[in-house]
């Protein structure tokens, strides 16, 4: 269900994206989605109806079925997220998403303790999107890599929007 102006989470976070394009419209558009809104974003972004400069992923997961366990909603999640209503609910995974178009930098980012992204599953990411645009942090999980290396984590997002702006921070 949609928030802003859509009928989908991603189409939200292509409605915001069209919003700061148009009150905005000489500045590079840079994105951090963490977790399930870098799930959707992905999606919007795939979709190639809006235009941003580069974005980060952190965390995000492959599927939101991970979320929902093992009982009866996940394996109706997983149905669903395989199913032809896959798109329209919000649940595709995001693999068939990738890669996201050239013009876009795009970064993920992952803990190799992730309880919702399994380590084969950043593999096809680094697979599909390649290596030079995932990074790997060790003894974090689920949205930690900011928490447990806070100075990097922002030096490293300043510098991947930076080296992707049209005028410099």
């Amino acid at each position: 269900m949609s928030t802003v102006e859509g009928v989908s989470f991603s189409e939200d976070v292509t409605s915001m994206v069209l919003w700061a394009n148009r009150e905005y419209p000489v500045l590079p558009i840079h994105i951090l989605g963490l977790s399930f809104g870098a799930f959707h974003g992905i999606h919007a972004l795939a979709a190639e109806k809006v235009k941003i400069s580069s974005v980060i992923f952190d965390s995000v997961p492959v599927s939101i079925s991970t979320f929902f366990g093992d009982g009866l909603l996940g394996v109706f999640m997983r149905w669903l997220s395989k199913s032809r209503w896959s798109h329209i609910t919000g649940t595709k995974e995001i693999l068939g998403s990738l890669p996201l178009p050239r013009e876009i930098a795009c970064l993920f980012l992952y803990g190799n303790q992730d309880k919702y992204v399994s380590l084969s599953e950043i593999e096809k990411v680094r697979t599909i999107c390649g290596a030079e645009n995932v990074v790997m942090y060790t003894n974090c999980g689920h949205l930690e890599i900011r928490k447990k290396h806070p100075h990097e984590y922002i030096e490293l997002v300043t510098k991947f929007f930076d080296a992707h702006s049209v005028s410099k921070t």
